[in-house]
């Protein structure tokens, strides 16, 4: 019974391990590669998942760069770019800072968009904000007053849109 338990064991422990790393993998957990430890279909299956982690890797890491190529492109350009999720701004890089009278984006993150815009346009902003809710539609080069803290109103064309990212939806 012990030698039948044994040899069992030597083929099911390596199944084992190798399952729960492919159920951490599925989860998106970071997962280390398996040891292979036979030549046979099991080893087989632990190489393949070794190479599936490679790729994952590789992709995590590509996307990682992309991301910090496509931050750094919106926060160094000259025009005005900001996010904003239910009514409040949530990210803005440092020429939307600049247009809105701030020091720099901390000044702005965590405010109301609309405290930011002139009175009189403050109505038919909200239409177009929830016309581009609604609708799924682009709003491209409208005119918007903005008004500084000190009171100032700049004038400015605004291009707006939905998109989804994995956590919200933002205008």
């Amino acid at each position: 019974g012990i030698v039948v338990w044994g040899a069992v064991r030597k083929v099911t422990r390596p199944l084992e391990r190798l399952t729960e790393s492919v159920r951490d993998f599925e989860r998106g957990m970071p997962v280390e590669p398996a040891p292979v430890e036979t030549s046979d279909e099991i080893g087989g299956l632990a190489s393949a998942f070794n190479d599936m982690v490679a790729a994952r890797r590789g992709a995590e890491q590509s996307l990682r760069e992309s991301e910090e190529r496509y931050r750094r492109l919106i926060e160094l350009s000259p025009d005005a770019i900001y996010v904003q999720l239910e009514g409040r701004i949530v990210f803005i890089n440092d020429a939307g800072a600049a247009l809105l009278g701030a020091s720099g984006p901390a000044e702005i993150v965590g405010r109301k968009v609309l405290d930011r815009i002139y009175e009189e346009d403050r109505e038919s902003v909200m239409r177009r904000l929830l016309q581009i809710e609604e609708e799924g539609t682009v709003v491209s080069l409208l005119p918007v007053r903005y008004l500084h803290p000190g009171g100032t109103i700049v004038e400015a064309e605004v291009a707006a849109g939905r998109f989804r990212s994995d956590l919200f939806y933002r205008i």
